[in-house]
């Protein structure tokens, strides 16, 4: 975040991609990773929206400076003007149905807007139900919490449901042999699926790769793309630079149910060797034809039923354990004479995707690689740059295409961003679509495709950059967020006032820390006040200690005693934030004393809040985000910390 009031609080800019929800995973796995995500570039409010949302630094709000260059975008006429959560990109498919769904303990409870199934594979949304009805965004995100623990508990108690597994060599067998040759075996290739929509006069280009339990969804307008990627465990977001972070710690069972589904990976001759479950039920009459009911769980996995025609061998739906949700598999045909696929998704009866094209691609699917840097080993830390305000932001000097600049490390950056004038430095025009950036007020902007960065010893290579208006006046040009923390270990030493490079640990690597949570590309962490746990973003570009969420701290005014209102002003608008001071804090293993804290009025925020440099000071932060750590090591000289009892 960015703020800076008369206490000297600031924040720093951010640029966030996407927010999550486990509604995503349903979407898109069902479908194969054919359901694709569509991810809104929109203005966001606080726990709504899923934008490329700038929340630049503001000054008090009668001091800032005034920007004397325009905006870089005009503001689009309302014809063009992106609506609610559609977006950039926009939500294209999924803004198409509102469902409405109740749903508590295997029953329907709440209200849910329809989604895409992209993140599942099936190749669009996941609508809930079948009433069309149009309400804000945030109902959704509550409803797709319902959803997700409606599935968590269907998954864990149907499975414990689950009678004993067929003995093999029995009939369930033959019919896994018939329907592993009647559909070619898809989870055996790498399948490319195409769709096109039209929305407000754009086209949004869909493609879905899928190989066995991985898929992967990109929605593009022209050149512009993000998306999801899962791994057979877990599910990632992608965004405008294919930098891959994972939306939860765990493992995501329900993806992993339906692509062992629609791909046939269930019929292989070692998923129940491998821990996979299958039990045939009792058969089930459709239309008038009668269907062998398989229940399925892969290792990992949640509970689903396949019905599959006895006549075909194909699967002809899939069926939540209440069936409350039918998605019937239509319109298969022979893909490249080797497969057998549906190009046609429906969802309780209605039709929620149709393939134009699907084709079996010759390479893996491999997972998005983001920016890779390059970086010199042993090299000596990275000294930060002292600004003419005093500030704890690490800065550091950077090039991008051979031209020098002032860059911020910003964590709660969810990509990259230069100023405009940096921009035009290098000659680059902003291109695309009008992204609307929001902070305390919001304005439109647009994307430059720069050359390769140098920071430190690392260079990463060409990259997008949202362009930011009113930048310069902060002192540096360039802000340095997800993409150039996701393929690297940095370590901010802010007693030396250095930065250092390391290369990314291996996944799965052993070490310590504190466990990292992502939202909006945004690590987060647990932070401890009082008695309460909140799950704060960990912003290095923000000044200020901790930042609480307002409809957070006002759901939760005990947390502090305002002692204090500054006056804050951010982009397209001002605001004000209560202060006051707490006795102390615990981050991780340690107690930190008297630290300050806010809460700003109507400015949007990543988890409850932020946590900035004036906590991260006390400490040496690594960020290790391909093991999803934070490493802390106190500065010796600071009386501050104390190691928590």
């Amino acid at each position: 975040m960015a703020t800076i009031g008369s206490a000297g609080l600031q924040r720093g800019p951010i640029c966030r991609v996407g927010r999550s929800s486990q509604l995503r995973k349903v979407r898109d796995a069902l479908l194969g990773g054919e359901f694709a995500e569509r991810r809104s570039f929109a203005p966001q409010e606080p726990g709504e929206r899923d934008p490329i949302a700038a929340h630049a630094r503001s000054r008090d709000a009668g001091k800032r400076p005034n920007p004397a260059h325009r905006p870089i975008v005009e503001r689009p006429s309302c014809e063009d003007q992106t609506q609610g959560d559609e977006g950039f990109i926009g939500r294209s498919h999924a803004d198409r149905f509102e469902r409405a769904i109740e749903w508590h303990r295997g029953r329907i409870v709440g209200t849910i807007r329809e989604q895409r199934c992209d993140d599942l594979g099936l190749g669009d949304r996941f609508p809930e139900k079948v009433a069309i009805d149009d309400f804000e965004l945030h109902r959704m995100r509550f409803a797709a919490g319902v959803l997700s623990v409606s599935f968590a508990t269907l998954g864990g108690s149907a499975t414990a449901a689950l009678p004993a597994q067929t003995t093999p060599g029995t009939s369930l067998d033959a019919l896994l042999e018939r329907a592993r040759r009647a559909s070619g075996s898809p989870y055996r290739y790498h399948v490319v699926s195409h769709s096109h929509e039209a929305r407000q006069g754009r086209v949004l280009d869909v493609t879905t790769d899928s190989e066995g339990v991985k898929y992967r969804t990109r929605t593009c307008s022209k050149t512009l793309c993000s998306g999801s990627y899962f791994d057979g465990e877990r599910t990632f977001d992608t965004n405008i630079n294919d930098t891959a972070l994972p939306r939860a710690t765990g493992t995501d069972g329900l993806p992993a149910s339906l692509r062992a589904i629609v791909s046939y990976a269930f019929t292989a001759p070692d998923f129940r060797a491998s821990g996979g479950r299958i039990v045939e039920r009792e058969a089930v009459r459709r239309a008038g034809r009668t269907y062998r009911r398989l229940s399925i769980v892969p290792l990992h996995g949640t509970l689903l039923d396949a019905l599959v025609d006895p006549a075909t061998g194909l699967i002809d739906a899939v069926v939540s354990d209440e069936r409350k949700y039918v998605f019937d598999l239509k319109d298969q045909r022979p893909v490249d004479a080797k497969l057998i696929l549906p190009f046609s998704i429906s969802l309780n009866g209605s039709e929620i995707e149709r393939f134009e094209s699907r084709a079996i691609a010759n390479v893996p699917l491999e997972a998005p690689p983001g920016l890779i840097p390059t970086i010199v080993p042993n090299a000596a830390p990275l000294a930060m740059t002292k600004l003419e305000r005093p500030s704890d932001q690490p800065v550091v000097p950077c090039a991008i295409g051979g031209q020098i600049a002032t860059c911020l490390l910003d964590t709660g950056n969810s990509g990259l961003s230069m100023s405009l004038e940096f921009a035009e430095k290098l000659g680059l025009e902003p291109h695309g679509r009008a992204l609307d950036i929001s902070g305390v007020g919001r304005y439109v902007t647009g994307i430059v495709e720069a050359p390769a960065l140098t920071v430190g010893p690392a260079t990463y290579p060409p990259a997008r950059y949202v362009v930011l208006h009113d930048l310069h006046q902060y002192g540096y040009d360039v802000v340095l967020g997800t993409d150039v923390f996701a393929r690297a270990r940095i370590t901010l030493a802010y007693g030396r006032r250095t930065v250092t490079f390391a290369p990314e640990s291996a996944a799965g690597a052993a070490g310590g820390g504190i466990a990292l949570g992502f939202e909006n590309f945004v690590p987060t962490l647990p932070l401890r006040i009082g008695e309460h746990v909140v799950t704060l973003a960990v912003d290095t570009g923000d000044e200020s200690t901790i930042n609480l969420a307002y409809e957070y701290y006002e759901a939760h005014p005990a947390l502090f005693k305002p002692s204090g209102t500054v006056a804050v002003a951010g982009i397209g608008g001002a605001s004000d934030e209560l202060t006051g001071e707490l006795t102390h804090v615990r981050v991780g293993d340690y107690d930190v004393l008297r630290p300050r804290i806010g809460a700003t009025r109507r400015m949007p925020a990543t988890a409850r809040g932020h946590i900035g440099s004036g906590l991260l000071r006390h400490f040496d932060v690594t960020f290790d985000y391909r093991r999803s750590r934070l490493e802390l090591a106190p500065r010796a000289d600071d009386a501050s910390v104390h190691t928590a009892p």
